[in-house]
């Protein structure tokens, strides 16, 4: 290349790190090149750039700078006075928040106010305070609002109908329609009644005599084996009425009264065709008193089905029982017969 004078070079307008330019080595007076990378001792250009506009002392500029030494502790916050001046917040205490001092002219850390947790208790006895809450069952659910930032609660529609009602004394709940609920008024009268284990505390709280309406009617609903010669209790297992539930048709088999009166007692108890020995039966009350009783003697060469019948006014204290039994000696087991009107026993308090 033929020398130039600089002014006669063509003009870069942007140096690339190997370009090179001619300096002058004052400690052996010589001129030397130098690439523009090692000139500006690898700033890059954007790094350099950000001294355009500098139109002071760099040093002065770099001196308005937020020292690093500032800042001691790993957390550390750095906030401004009003002047402008960089100060430094150290970090706060496990638990604390960053809050404004009275003043409201500059940060500082605070002890967290109570409230941030609900206590939860099961029947008085605290539970574990937890950030999480988790609904279970179906009578609250919860869906995230994201739209809102929040989480909806919902109440089962039962719940919603049950929570808009008023509430009152002597009330009670009641449907009117699919989880729709309605009040009722329920007096003290009516709870004391509703409360009774049974018909016959309910007719003491009404103040209903218990005796009148005393009617119970049992029977055989199949044929039942009389031993020979032992007297056997009739097992009635079936009822055309038992007005008050006093008599028991599944295990004893027998009429306990539940007051104290006269009661009308009949009784019919029927056997299988058979010409031999006698048939009998007795109403015994409490397991050991005979009340009344049938009895008849076979007819020789009988092919027809011999009834007894029973009846007699008898008093009973509240709790008596009565119980039917039958005998027969005709050699053998002999079956009776059945059914309403065959063998049965009718009872009715008269007072």
């Amino acid at each position: 290349m033929a020398n130039k004078k600089i002014s006669e070079l063509t003009a870069l307008t942007e140096a690339a790190a190997a370009d090179a330019l001619p300096i002058v080595d004052d400690s052996a007076s010589e001129t030397k090149k130098i690439t523009f990378s090692d000139l500006v001792g690898g700033a890059s250009k954007t790094e350099l750039s950000y001294l355009v506009g500098v139109t002071s002392s760099i040093q002065t500029q770099l001196d308005g700078k937020i020292p690093k030494s500032i800042g001691t502790t790993a957390g550390d916050i750095i906030y401004f006075t009003g002047s402008g001046t960089p100060v430094r917040l150290g970090i706060g205490t496990t638990g604390q928040v960053l809050t404004v001092n009275a003043g409201a002219t500059a940060p500082t850390w605070s002890t967290a106010a109570a409230g941030g947790y609900a206590t939860i208790q099961e029947e008085g006895t605290g539970l574990t305070q937890r950030t999480i809450m988790n609904f279970i069952g179906n009578g609250i659910t919860a869906a995230d609002d994201a739209v809102n930032s929040r989480t909806n609660i919902t109440l089962d529609a039962t719940l919603n109908s049950i929570s808009a009602l008023g509430t009152a004394a002597d009330k009670m709940l009641y449907t009117t329609g699919v989880d729709t609920w309605a009040e009722a008024t329920l007096t003290a009268f009516g709870r004391s009644l509703i409360d009774d284990a049974d018909a016959a505390t309910a007719r003491t709280t009404l103040g209903l005599p218990i005796g009148f309406s005393s009617k119970a009617r049992a029977y055989l609903s199949s044929a039942q084996s009389i031993p020979h010669a032992a007297w056997t209790k009739i097992n009635f297992n079936a009822e055309s009425s038992d007005v008050l539930g006093e008599f028991d048709t599944t295990t004893n088999y027998r009429f306990t009264a539940q007051a104290a009166g006269y009661y009308a007692v009949s009784a019919i108890v029927s056997f299988a065709a058979n010409a031999a020995g006698i048939r009998s039966f007795f109403i015994k009350k409490n397991g050991t008193t005979i009340v009344t009783s049938g009895q008849l003697i076979a007819s020789a060469g009988s092919s027809v089905i011999t009834r007894l019948v029973a009846s007699d006014i008898l008093y009973l204290a509240a709790n008596d029982y009565l119980e039917v039994f039958a005998y027969q000696d005709s050699g053998s087991s002999l079956n009776t017969d059945y059914g309403e009107y065959c063998v049965a026993v009718a009872i009715h308090r008269l007072s």
